[in-house]
Parts: C-alpha cells; structure tokens; sequence
C-alpha cells in the first residue's frame, strides 16, 4: 500500500504539473517587438505558471477551460538571443525556450508562388547571411480544417520547431518570403521571423473567415464554384492527392487550420501572394479580397496591421486549360490592386518578372525585394516602394497625354528579356525581347473598341505621350495577360498596368 501510495502521488503530481505550450513557442523564435509579449498554452485547471524573459516575470492559472496566458511588457528589437523559461506552481522548470529574439513576425501566405521553395528556384543563392537575425516556421501543408483550430502543425522538416535561415532551412522555405527577409534585415536593424502558410491552387475563399464569406452576397455563387472545380478534380485528378487539395479549397477551411491559430500571436503584418486561382471570378475577387483582409485584421486584433501583397506576373499559358484561365489576368490584376483603397496596404509589381508558359516563375528574387521595399519603409520612409502611377489622362484628338506621379528622378524605358519556354531568359533560345530604344505596351482604341498597339514616348519628367493615326477613344498599358512593356522610375520599379475603358472579361467569368 506505501508503494502503491507514493506511485499515485508520482502520477498525480506529474499531471499536475503537466503545463503545454502552444506549438509557436519553441528554440530560435521570434516575439513581435514593441508588442505587449503574450505567452499562452494548455494545463491542469487551477495551475499556477511563471514565465520570465528579458528581465520580467509573469504569472498566470490555468482556467477552467485548460487554458493560460502570460503578457509581459512590450520589448524593443533585439539582435541577442535570450531564453524564456516557463515555471509550474512548485517552482520546477517545466520548459525553457532557448535563443529567443524580439523583432518583426511576418505571416506569409497565399497560393503556390508563395509556396514555391528556394531551393525550386534560379539562380539558387551562393551563400546565406544574417541566418541569425532571419527565422523561419514552417507549417504542414495542407492542413484544412472544417473548425477554427488553436495549434499550427508545424512541418516536420522543420523539426517542429522555429529555425534560422541557415542554408539547410532556407532552401527548403519560400523563396519569395526568405528574399522579402533577407532584405528587410539587411536594410534594418530589426530581425525578422518569417511563418509560411500557402497551398497551391487555392482560392481566397478558403483563407477567409467564415463570418466574412457567409456576409458576402457571392456566397452561394462562391460554393457553387467550388463544387464544380471540386467535381472536375474527382473526374480528371490522376490522383488522391490532387483531390484532397481541390477539397482544401473548401471557404475558411485553410483559415480554420493554418491561419486562425496565429490569431493570438502578434505580428507586424502579412505578405500575400495569390490570385491565380481567383482570376477568372475577377469580379468577385474585388469585393473578397478587400473583405478578407479586414477579416484577418479584425481577427488579429492589431487594427490596421501593413499587408503587403504582389500583384499577377506575366503568364500566357501554353495548353488550352492554362490559357483558358490566363486570359482573365489582366482583369485579375486590376482585381487585386483594389485592394490599395485600404489603409496601410502596399503592391510588388511583378508584371516584367512572369515566364510565358509556366505559371511558376523560377527567377523569385526581386518580387521578394520589391515586396521588402514596402516593409522597409516603414523604418526608412523615404525610399521608393512604388513603380510609376497614373495621376492624370489628358486625351485630345490622336494624342493621349499622362501624367504620373513616383517618378523618382524621372521616367525610364528598360530593356526587358522574358522567357518563352526555358527556365530562365538568359536559358532561353527564343526570349522575348523588349529593346529600351523604344517605349512599349501601350495600346489604344478608337469608336470601334477594338484596340490596337500605339506609339509612345517620354516627353518629361513625369510625361508620357501616346500617339494613333486615328482619335483615341480609350487607352490600356499592359492590360493583357503576358504583356511586353518596358516603363519604368529612376529606381527600376515598373509602372502598373492600367486601362481607361471598362469593358467586361471576355465570356462569362465562372466558366
């Protein structure tokens, strides 16, 4: 009886004393600066806990829901590592979380292009700096759920943990979101710590919140979409696999797994990169991706959070399923860029940095720093972000006049070489090939709207003219969906496509 005692006490000590982290605190993490500092986990009810970490201690019980958290006073950057130890009622070290940096969090999500590892990419990097100031987490893919969840699963290449950027996990990271990192941090002194979140093919409505796709009055064309994408893949889907993502598509399903259990761990903002999935219901997508940052940010809790995203590449599509969804992006682009009506929103023009017949660029290094430029800012806030924008359209006769503003020291036609077929364009025997002799990818339309190329010259500063043997009726730049353009600022940025007319997507858009 004595040992049978003393082996219940055991037992019920140890569950006592059986205190759980979220899954987001481990070795190598990185707290969001100048934030109140939250820890939180799981436990026995009525457990008390300590957490100490840069100088403070917090203490907390468990509820009666299982559940605690600790806030410690907001921290500025710091570049040293620093443990945080996690102590249970009778004083015994329950964790200690070692090399702990405060800086900015960055979510990084979105469809395959954000997916898209370094290692899948060219040039691959010759050698992999600041690997202690930049962090990675990694989350399994794909993780959708029917219900909001409380714990990410963390992909075990990851080794469930946080990582330094060293070259054994930044290959195996997103490429666009480790080169938005890298940048960040060699232009600040703030590290960073990057979490992706991103599944390919997917559609923004799987990302958004329940509460906020319910509201939209697209919800039940929403669903009717996805059941037909869903029944195309169960027909022509050569595998399980290719199911299963198609059902990931699901609306909220990859916000209930992957996104709702950050929502308690503050961040400076997001880095967004899809749209793909959505071009073709463009119209739609102007109402929902407004819609669903506000629900991110709403859900955070942080008010107005920067969310930064870049905007379709150049595709055309080779085969006719491709084509028959790359001949919406011009559209698709024009979808996206409504966003910017939202306070404290920034666009990566990457309309010179796409490849003519395959959907996933190789080349990812400068739509990872064009997306840095943004974040960048907010420390250094006068450098330029932005590529030349339209502020004025004069028409007159055979002659179009526009003014634009972000000019930097002035307008800029460059030289741009694009792939056709091979990896990249110094690969490719056939590239195409946009000379800086001449200014590029404008086009015009007279009474009949059938539009037509025009000639165009920098005439200023901040002016460019273009030209038609007939009256021009309406103007576009780049509005096609692999367009040949070369106007750019004085610091390389290129201008965003824009048009006058209004003209619909050609067909009906769910098709």
């Amino acid at each position: 009886m004595k040992y049978l005692f003393i082996l219940g006490l055991i037992l019920f000590t140890s569950v006592a004393c059986a205190i759980d982290l979220n899954p987001l605190f481990t070795d190598h993490m990185v707290l969001q600066r100048d934030m109140p500092i939250r820890i939180y986990g799981t436990g026995q009810p009525g457990e008390k806990i300590s957490v100490s970490f840069a100088n403070q201690e917090g203490k907390a019980e468990v509820d009666a829901d299982g559940k605690w958290l600790v806030i410690l006073e907001p921290q500025p950057a710091s570049l040293t590592g620093r443990d945080l130890i996690i102590k249970s009622s009778n004083n015994i070290i329950e964790k200690t979380i070692k090399n702990v940096l405060i800086g900015d969090v960055w979510v990084c999500a979105g469809q395959s292009n954000m997916g898209w590892a370094l290692r899948q990419t060219l040039p691959l990097p010759e050698s992999f700096p600041q690997a202690e100031r930049l962090r990675l987490l990694k989350s399994v893919t794909p993780n959708g759920k029917s219900t909001p969840q409380e714990k990410l699963t963390i992909h075990p290449d990851f080794n469930n943990s946080w990582q330094q950027s060293s070259e054994e996990y930044a290959l195996k990271f997103s490429a666009v979101s480790y080169y938005f990192g890298k940048n960040v941090v060699e232009n600040t002194d703030v590290p960073v710590g990057l979490i992706q979140i991103a599944l390919g093919g997917t559609n923004i409505q799987s990302w958004m919140p329940l509460d906020i796709i319910e509201n939209d009055p697209g919800y039940e064309e929403t669903m009717a979409f996805y059941r037909k994408e869903l029944a195309w893949a169960e027909e022509y889907g050569n595998s399980p696999t290719v199911v299963e993502n198609y059902k990931q598509r699901h609306t909220s399903y990859l916000y209930n797994g992957m996104m709702h259990p950050l929502i308690r761990f503050p961040i400076k903002g997001m880095i967004w990169y899809q749209g793909e999935a959505n071009a073709p219901t463009s119209q739609m997508y102007k109402t929902l991706f407004p819609a669903a940052i506000e629900g991110w940010r709403a859900a955070w809790g942080q008010g107005d959070f920067p969310f930064f995203f870049v905007q379709l590449p150049g595709y055309h599509g080779k085969i006719e399923w491709a084509w028959n969804r790359s001949v919406f992006w011009p559209w698709g682009r024009e979808a996206q860029e409504s966003a910017l009506k939202l306070p404290n929103t920034g666009m990566a023009v990457a309309i010179d940095q796409g490849h003519y017949s395959n959907v996933h660029p190789k080349v990812k290094y400068e739509v990872g720093r064009r997306l840095a430029l943004h974040a960048i800012a907010l420390e250094k806030r006068d450098i330029m972000v932005n590529g030349p924008i339209v502020e004025n359209i004069e028409k007159s006769g055979k002659v179009v006049t526009i003014t634009f503003s972000s000019v930097g020291d002035g307008l800029e036609t460059r030289t741009v070489i694009l792939p056709r077929t091979a990896a990249t364009a110094e690969d490719d025997e056939d590239p195409f090939v946009i000379l800086s002799d001449k200014l590029a990818g404008f086009e015009v339309c007279g009474v009949d709207r059938v539009f037509h190329p025009a000639k165009a010259k920098i005439v200023g500063n901040n002016k460019v003219e273009v030209y038609s043997d007939k009256t021009i009726s309406e103007l576009r730049y780049a509005f096609k969906d692999f367009p040949l353009c070369n106007l750019y600022n004085s610091s390389g940025l290129p201008a965003r496509s824009f048009r006058t007319d209004e003209q619909p997507p050609p067909g009906r858009e769910k098709e």
